[in-house]
C-alpha cells in the first residue's frame, strides 16, 4: 500500500513569472487573454511574466478559475505530479494568503521599499505558512510582540540584507 504524504504549507518559488507564462502557454492562453480572466490589461500580463511587477491574490485566485494550474505557478509542482506521487496539496486558504500578501506589502512600503518582488513572495509564502496571527502591524505589547506580523517580517528581513 503506498503511503499519502500530506503537504502543510507551500513554499512560493522564485521564477513564479517564467511559471504563470508557461501555464498560460500550456493552456493555450494568450497574454490578451489571461489579462482579461484575471481583470488586469495585457501590459500588466507581461509584467507579471517578465516579474517587472507582482500578481496579487486577487489576480491570482481569479486566473485560477480558467483552469490554469495555480499549484504550479506558486511552487513549480505541477498538480498532476502531486496527483501521481500520492500528495495531497493543501488547498490555498485565499483570505490567508490575501492577508500574508497584504501584510507584506505594507512592510514593505514602510520599511523595505527596495525589496525585490521575488523576495516579497517568499516572504509571503513564509508569513502564510507560519503561525503569526495576520493583520498584527499595530503597535503591540511585549506578551505578544514575537507574535506580529511586523516582528516576523523584520526578522525575514533581515536575513535577507
Amino acid at each position: 500500500m503506498m503511503k499519502k504524504n500530506t503537504q502543510h504549507f507551500f513554499t512560493i518559488l522564485d521564477g513564479l513569472g517564467a511559471r504563470l507564462k508557461d501555464a498560460r502557454e500550456a493552456q493555450g492562453f494568450s497574454q490578451k487573454d489571461l489579462a482579461a480572466a484575471g481583470g488586469v490589461t495585457r501590459f500588466t500580463q507581461a509584467g507579471y511574466e517578465n516579474e517587472a511587477t507582482e500578481p496579487n491574490t486577487g489576480y491570482l485566485k481569479s486566473i485560477q478559475e480558467t483552469g490554469i494550474d495555480l499549484h504550479y505557478i506558486l511552487t513549480g509542482r505541477r498538480q498532476e505530479f502531486a496527483e501521481k506521487n500520492h500528495v495531497t496539496a493543501t488547498a490555498i486558504n485565499w483570505e490567508r494568503l490575501r492577508a500574508a500578501y497584504e501584510d507584506v506589502d505594507f512592510f514593505c512600503q514602510r520599511l523595505a521599499p527596495s525589496c525585490p518582488s521575488k523576495y516579497r513572495w517568499q516572504m509571503v509564502a513564509e508569513l502564510y505558512s507560519s503561525d503569526v496571527k495576520l493583520g498584527t502591524s499595530a503597535p503591540l505589547t511585549s506578551s505578544n510582540s514575537d507574535k506580529s506580523t511586523m516582528t516576523f517580517l523584520t526578522r525575514l528581513w533581515s536575513g535577507y540584507v
